[in-house]
């Protein structure tokens, strides 16, 4: 037979229900959909740990060393790879106080230009402003004016607020829990020198000290810390994904999506006897059965792959395009084996068993 009259055939049988391919790719999408939703979930849970522990500070290092800290060095570092932000900070020589909380302890702070690429949580950025501080977001709430504060009223004068940045008391280290920071030249001596690590595996304490200077008195107690150790040192997260255990679910959805191919197929093998039993031929009934099952896989695909980018677009915005991309490609095993299986069902049918299964009907 000419393609174009399996195609028509093909197309006739799927339109008038004897393919039932509502019934067969409703089927698929139910237990394709299922283990996909399943390893999806498990690897959103290991994306949403990642991000716990970059922004709980736990990817967050930094090298105390105070007068020490060459702070050219110290943002030099966020060029090597593995290293997503870095910059240097000190204690200002010039404590003042807020007006408005006299009693509160707030402590001064001078950074390097690239530490705000180490605050990434920064709410409200105007980096650009001349002479603004950035606030922590419990001091701002102490003043009243978390959402809106503009400027600070200190016993130096006003200044404007550049910006507001995250820093809860979750466990890190208390450094700029109630502080004030204000910008100034890279090329000073600091204190201090963060940097943050990502993925975590870079030898971060040696680079860390790398930024000392010539002059530092005592490298070897200069103290390498992690910013807060409350989720552990380091976290693999290629490793958890490599041996997440739904790592197997894939096959299993090939192995599940065969069976439904072949099923549909069998049902149907006293069609195919009947039809070989007047000369159609078993390869022309192969790619028959081949573009039926197709049409029902593409339908089911597109209402998986609708539903899987909605659903993961709502979970996990940032990361949405690789888990629909991880779950159409088990959807897409999915879809072979159902052709696989149908296209062997067909094989497996016989026309001298026409009888048998005229009997069995």
């Amino acid at each position: 037979m000419k393609f174009g009259a399996l195609l028509g055939e093909a197309w006739r049988n799927v339109a008038s229900g004897t393919t039932r391919a509502f019934a067969w790719a409703s089927m698929l999408v139910a237990i394709c959909g299922t283990l996909i939703y399943l390893d999806v979930s498990v690897t959103t849970k290991i994306v949403e740990d990642a991000a716990e522990f970059k922004s709980s500070g736990s990817s967050t290092y930094l090298i105390s060393a105070p007068g020490s800290i060459d702070g050219r060095s110290c943002e030099q570092l966020a060029r090597l790879e593995g290293i997503i932000g870095a910059g240097a900070l000190r204690v200002a020589a010039a404590q003042s106080t807020i007006r408005a909380l006299p009693q509160s302890g707030v402590t001064f702070r001078e950074m390097s230009p690239g530490f705000t690429g180490v605050l990434s949580m920064i709410q409200r950025g105007k980096e650009e402003s001349t002479g603004g501080v950035f606030v922590s977001e419990a001091l701002a709430g102490s003043l009243g004016q978390a959402e809106n504060l503009r400027s600070i009223a200190t016993t130096q004068g006003n200044f404007p607020v550049a910006g507001v940045y995250r820093y809860p008391d979750d466990g890190r280290l208390p450094t700029l829990q109630n502080a004030v920071i204000t910008s100034v030249p890279v090329g000073n001596v600091f204190d201090e020198c963060w940097a943050v690590v990502w993925p975590i595996g870079a030898p971060v304490a040696s680079l860390l000290r790398s930024t000392l200077t010539v002059e530092a008195p005592a490298v070897d107690s200069a103290r390498v810390q992690q910013l807060n150790s409350r989720l552990g040192d380091e976290f693999d997260g290629a490793s958890r994904f490599e041996q997440r255990p739904t790592r197997y679910l894939p096959l299993a959805c090939l192995v599940f999506s065969i069976c439904i191919g072949f099923f549909s197929v069998w049902f149907r093998r006293l069609e195919f006897a009947s039809a070989r039993h007047v000369g159609v031929r078993v390869t022309d009934q192969a790619v028959q059965v081949a573009i039926e099952t197709l049409a029902w896989c593409i339908s089911a695909f597109c209402v998986t792959a609708a539903w899987l980018a909605c659903w993961t677009m709502g979970a996990m915005p940032d990361v949405h395009h690789f888990l629909t991309r991880l779950g159409l490609q088990t959807f897409t095993l999915g879809g072979v084996g159902a052709m696989l299986g149908a296209v062997a069902a067909v094989l497996q049918t016989r026309e001298r068993h026409l009888f048998r299964y005229f009997k069995q009907r």
